[in-house]
């Protein structure tokens, strides 16, 4: 069974003390700001290990979302400038819906459990990939294929040295 801390039957006051912070009287604006809720969200998405314990350099985080960022601005801007109007509203909606994914992680951390994951973010992949399929001949594949080669050596890399490295040796 559950531990006390998870059971719903649980008194608010004795929950876990990262459970319904919203209830516990927080604020988003204190969970967003203070608790490092989009530091954590971040780095989750590329590469932290164990129970949140192996952490890679901020270096590692910074050129990550720096490619990742690349990515996603060049596949906009280059859907947004060769496109026609149903291009840029296909764009605007890839947007809205990464906004939106974005939003209920951070209500569902708020009210439930505070768990900043990455892999939360992972329902946006399907979006990028008919962005890819429908839009195709609006990019240039070589920087495409650079950028997305470029962050999967960064994920192996991430993997190997930090997450491989810590595994328990028997």
């Amino acid at each position: 069974t559950a531990s006390h801390w998870y059971k719903p039957s649980t008194p608010l006051a004795k929950t876990h003390p990262n459970f319904m912070w919203r209830a516990k009287g927080m604020t988003l604006e204190h969970m967003l700001t203070r608790k490092e809720w989009w530091p954590r969200l971040w780095q989750t998405s590329f590469g932290i290990y164990g129970y949140t314990e192996y952490i890679n350099a901020p270096l590692h985080y910074k050129i990550a979302g720096g490619l990742m960022l690349g990515l996603l601005g060049y596949m906009g801007l280059a859907i947004f400038v060769r496109g026609d109007a149903m291009a840029r509203l296909s764009v605007l909606a890839a947007v809205a819906t990464l906004f939106g994914l974005v939003a209920a992680v951070a209500w569902e951390n708020w009210n439930q459990d505070f768990q900043p994951q990455g892999r939360y973010l992972a329902p946006f992949l399907p979006v990028l990939g008919v962005l890819l399929a429908n839009y195709k001949d609006k990019f240039n594949a070589r920087i495409i294929l650079l950028l997305c080669a470029a962050l999967f050596l960064s994920g192996l890399f991430s993997f190997v040295y930090v997450g491989v490295a810590e595994l328990p040796k028997t």
